[in-house]
């Protein structure tokens, strides 16, 4: 590939990048944006069967969405329905769990973050810096990091104690740029935000041929955003082991999973049946496997295995209930905790 040069969502820059904290990083530069000349593998047959909605959700991961009735909710590995958490959400809320202790961080109707635990209720979140919304959140050792957006598109970041049922965040910090999605998963050593923003082209300097891509990433000590080489027409969901690496989003009229594994230099790309409303979760279950959830156009969500594999031939699992927004989800613990 060409054009690997740092990329600002907006904007290019040029910019030196520091060292990649882990081999996961460093292959996100070296390898992925070369993965955008491949086309997907052929989609999994298997796209008319999904099972009943009466599921449990599934073991390992913890669900947060906002019902239909505006209230936040969650829903952990094993639980065959959804806990009413209250309050009145305008997106869905992010979701972390550490130490047994689950938080969940939302929007409410006035535009400001606000937070609860398992064991509290509802309370102002807004972190010193500035406003932002549509959160995600991911956890590094046992620290909360989330994502979100300022009202002028600009990229943010803060982070929080995630032992303690009243957490502190910390100030709002600035990644640089316009993003239209913003997803942050998290190495053991750093974070990594995969963002949607402005299209540019990519040339596969074998073919020829010019690749139209939107996406984006880079870790909080990056000077700079770099192209991974991706089209996106949603939310970009993306979740980290030690040397694993999972991403997906709506790509056309189907979904788009992109696996890479820099221990054994093995890369894959392929599509899912499906199109995903609103935020989209993956949820890393070992080094080689994950569950991708999402919601559905009629509001039901849905999960499904992913692998560095390559298809599983799986169909989407329904869970019962509506959500409006999208899906988040996280892992019940993590697996890097020692």
């Amino acid at each position: 590939m060409s054009d690997r040069q740092p990329a600002h969502p907006s904007r290019c820059r040029p910019g030196a990048r520091t060292t990649a904290v882990t081999a996961v990083v460093s292959m996100l530069v070296a390898v992925l944006p070369a993965l955008a000349a491949r086309p997907a593998e052929a989609s999994n047959p298997d796209t008319a069967r999904v099972a009943a909605q009466g599921n449990p959700a599934p073991a390992g991961a913890v669900l947060a969405v906002t019902g239909s009735d505006g209230a936040g909710y969650v829903r952990a590995g094993g639980d065959a329905s959804w806990t009413r958490r209250g309050g009145i959400l305008v997106s869905a809320p992010a979701v972390a769990r550490v130490n047994g202790l689950t938080h969940q961080i939302g929007v409410n109707t006035f535009g400001a973050l606000v937070h609860r635990t398992s064991h509290t209720g509802w309370r102002a979140f807004s972190p010193a810096g500035g406003r932002c919304d549509r959160p995600t959140a991911a956890v590094r050792r046992r620290t909360v990091v989330v994502s979100c957006i300022a009202p002028d598109g600009s990229a943010r970041w803060f982070s929080f104690d995630g032992t303690t049922p009243h957490p502190a965040p910390s100030r709002l910090r600035s990644l640089g740029g316009r993003v239209s999605s913003l997803q942050v998963a998290t190495s053991e050593e750093s974070e990594v935000f995969v963002a949607v923003g402005g299209p540019y082209r990519l040339t596969n300097t074998e073919t020829g041929q010019r690749i139209e891509a939107n996406t984006y990433f880079r870790t909080a000590a990056d000077l700079n955003w770099f192209k991974l080489g991706y089209r996106c027409d949603g939310h970009p969901a993306s979740a980290m082991t030690e040397h694993t690496w999972f991403m997906a989003c709506n790509s056309g009229d189907s979904i788009l999973v992109v696996t890479g594994d820099a221990e054994q230099d093995a890369y894959t790309t392929y599509s899912v049946p499906g199109v995903a409303a609103g935020l989209t979760s993956v949820v890393a279950t070992s080094p080689q496997d994950a569950t991708l959830f999402v919601q559905g156009l009629d509001g039901y969500v849905r999960h499904r295995s992913i692998s560095l594999a390559g298809p599983v031939a799986t169909a989407w699992t329904q869970l019962s209930g509506r959500a409006r927004y999208g899906v988040a989800a996280g892992p019940m613990s993590d697996m890097r905790a020692g």
